[in-house]
């Protein structure tokens, strides 16, 4: 029951977050990436740990995937994933 709770939590900001995108490219409802999308891409992108499937909110997805073509973005992310397989985390 917990978990269903977390999940609808999660969805309803994901689909605010993917209305944000309407306006503009980043989550300022800018055409540029600012300090906001780094601290927010940051908490989102820990979810991908649960396997969470973002397909609901393909904004959000597209957002993601042009953050993580940043090559900063790219070496924390490695050192994360190095960091939760080493925890034994699936």
């Amino acid at each position: 029951e917990r978990e269903t709770e977390i999940r609808a939590d999660i969805a309803k900001t994901l689909q605010s977050i993917n209305d944000m995108l309407d306006n503009g490219k980043y989550i300022g409802r800018t055409q540029e990436l600012s300090i906001a999308d780094i601290a927010c891409y940051n908490e989102i992108a820990q979810m991908k740990i649960a396997s969470f499937n973002y397909s609901d909110w393909p904004k959000v997805k597209f957002w993601m995937e042009e953050i993580e073509k940043l090559e900063a973005v790219r070496v924390t992310m490695a050192g994360f994933k190095e960091v939760i397989d080493s925890l034994g985390f699936p």
